[in-house]
């Protein structure tokens, strides 16, 4: 069954019209004339059914299904662009893998140790992104996390890489002060 999904011309010259907030200059951004933008818009629109921009005389103004959907469409194509963009700088022998860290453990533990990694495996890129608190792994787009055990990892390969040990610290004055 074929999907449901508009094609990509009309998808990017919504995305140029509800940025700028003129057919006009969408035209102007895709090499377009202002006529050509508008079809594809009225095709869109068509297509979903949904009326996405409010005419007024010879200006336009985003509805609010089209402010909506403009974020969606925006953050899909920014990441379809980034996706190829990432693909395209792949060397043809290579492999990468995406890992998410703790900012700390990433900077202080993993990041100086990348330079042995590459040494031993320079078809590999690795890449590394700092996340704070836990996420769900599937369809986030990353192979790995180095993270605090959560259940939020529930189903995951676990492995433990360290023991952490926690110790109080504080001021001998605030000591003194306690009693």
């Amino acid at each position: 069954m074929p999907r449901k999904i508009p094609s990509n011309s009309a998808l990017q010259a919504f995305e140029a019209a509800a940025r700028h907030g003129s057919f006009a200059r969408a035209a102007e951004e895709l090499a377009r004339t202002e006529g050509a933008v508008s079809r594809q818009i009225g095709r869109l629109e068509a297509f979903l059914g949904v009326t996405l921009f409010e005419r007024i005389g010879n200006r336009v103004r985003l509805a609010p299904n089209g402010a909506r959907y403009a974020v969606q469409v925006r953050e899909i194509l920014d990441r379809l662009e980034r996706d190829s963009l990432y693909l395209m700088g792949q060397p043809i022998e290579g492999a990468s893998i995406d890992i998410a860290a703790i900012p700390t453990f990433a900077t202080r533990w993993l990041i100086p140790r990348l330079k042995h990694f590459q040494l031993k495996h320079p078809n590999i890129t690795v890449h590394i992104a700092e996340r704070m608190e836990p996420f769900l792994l599937a369809g986030s787009g990353f192979d790995a996390a180095i993270h605090f055990e959560h259940p939020a990892w529930t189903g995951m390969h676990l492995h433990s890489l360290l023991e952490e040990v926690l110790v109080p610290v504080c001021s001998p004055a605030l000591l003194a002060g306690a009693g």
